[in-house]
């Protein structure tokens, strides 16, 4: 069963095919939707839902690699990125899942973004004059994608697919991207 979706259980072909607000279902319900296409923290989006106390985990950093289409949208020319995974946890669930990628040319400009730690990076971001954000886009993946897989790495519930949204920003003219997977906890404490 596909969390946060009302609609017929058979997860729709072709997944990880991303596409902006128009292409979400309609049998999604408005409760998910609203998450997905919330525009301001997720940490103060948790809380307002109940969350209570709300804590970021840092899953990892790591160098990581850009996909083809990656490299298009964030317009660079090599794969090479910074990989930060993050996790926002309402007690013992995660109800989030954050990866960030940051091509090297980012990482010049902005040294910053790799040294973090556990601090928010959306929180971080937030109200910056000099930060530009591009059209936010959504797929419903596959738990089998890598993306997904990461996302559910030691999870007990492992449904078909999870939605997951990105949006690439930019500091100083370089792109990085920003992908959010919505785990099946969203919305449980």
């Amino acid at each position: 069963m596909t969390p946060g979706y009302d609609g017929p259980q058979t997860v729709p072909l072709p997944l990880e095919l991303w596409g902006d607000e128009r292409t979400l279902p309609r049998g999604l319900t408005a409760r998910y939707r609203s998450w997905l296409l919330e525009d301001g923290l997720m940490s103060q989006r948790m809380r307002a839902d109940g969350a209570g106390a709300v804590r970021l985990e840092l899953v990892g950093e790591r160098l990581a690699f850009l996909s083809e289409e990656q490299q298009r949208l964030l317009k660079v020319s090599t794969s090479a990125c910074f990989a930060r995974e993050t996790a926002l946890y309402s007690g013992a669930r995660a109800w989030v899942y954050s990866q960030a990628l940051i091509p090297d040319a980012a990482l010049e400009l902005s040294p910053w973004l790799a040294a973090l730690g556990s601090s928010e990076l959306e929180a971080t971001l937030y109200g910056l004059a000099t930060l530009t954000r591009g059209t936010r886009e959504f797929a419903l993946m596959a738990a089998s994608h890598t993306l997904i897989a990461r996302a559910l790495n030691g999870a007990q519930v492992a449904p078909a697919a999870l939605w997951a949204r990105r949006t690439w920003h930019a500091l100083h003219g370089q792109r990085f991207l920003i992908q959010e997977v919505f785990l099946p906890a969203l919305g449980r404490s």
